[in-house]
């Protein structure tokens, strides 16, 4: 009786254990992002006519696109993955007007002597952990540290293939001005990040730099220039 009732203590305490490092681990890994506060809360309320106070939600009526056949490039798991290098080519940070496509949504353009990066994906591994999680097909055309000054970095949302933690602490110190959707600031969290220039949307938002360019955020995630 002695043993048995030992087995099932010690079957709690791993229980527990493991219950009390999986509630740190989402509490504390900062690639997880975070809840917003109160007071944050209250503010996407008067900033953000869709947000109920705990939720955002879509303008309107929508439908997903349905061609009424089956699409085997979108439904068919046959393909999906390269067999062969992918071929990557070089960079020029500073040809004029020039976009740089790295893979997904990391895009640089560059538009006169304003250099514009979009959602920088670095990373071996998509994943707030660096061990489990879907790995690139192939390796960056460029480092993280060959990048030059960044004027405005821009963040679509916060999936991890868009906002990626370790290359955003990486490429820090190169950006002027961060532009991201309402709420990804607290995702982005601590004390280095709120340090940062940040300029949060809900409406279409008009960003002016200087000479002449500026940047029109739109709530359905359309940039124009």
């Amino acid at each position: 009786m002695n043993i048995f009732l030992k087995i099932i203590a010690g079957i709690f305490t791993v229980v527990v254990a493991i219950a009390l490092f999986a509630f740190a681990f989402l509490i504390f890994w900062k690639p997880l992002g975070g809840s917003a506060t109160k007071s944050q809360r209250e503010d996407y309320a008067k900033r953000a006519p869709n947000f109920d106070g705990k939720k955002f939600h879509n303008d309107g009526d929508f439908s997903l696109m349905h061609t009424g056949g089956k699409d085997d490039l979108r439904v068919s798991k046959n393909g999906v993955r390269p067999n062969f290098s992918l071929p990557v080519g070089t960079v020029d940070f500073f040809a004029e007007n020039s976009v740089t496509w790295f893979g997904h949504s990391s895009v640089f353009l560059r538009l006169g002597e304003k250099s514009i990066l979009f959602d920088p994906v670095f990373s071996d591994v998509i994943s707030p952990v660096s061990f489990v999680g879907a790995k690139r097909f192939s390796s960056p055309a460029v480092s993280i540290s060959e990048f030059p000054k960044i004027d405005v970095l821009i963040l679509s949302h916060d999936h991890y293939d868009h906002l990626d933690y370790k290359s955003i602490l990486e490429i820090d110190s190169k950006v002027s001005r961060y532009v991201v959707p309402l709420g990804v600031r607290k995702w982005l969290g601590g004390k280095k990040r709120a340090s940062m220039t940040f300029r949060l949307y809900a409406r279409p938002l008009d960003i002016f730099l200087e000479d002449d360019l500026s940047i029109r955020c739109k709530r359905f995630g359309v940039l124009g220039f």
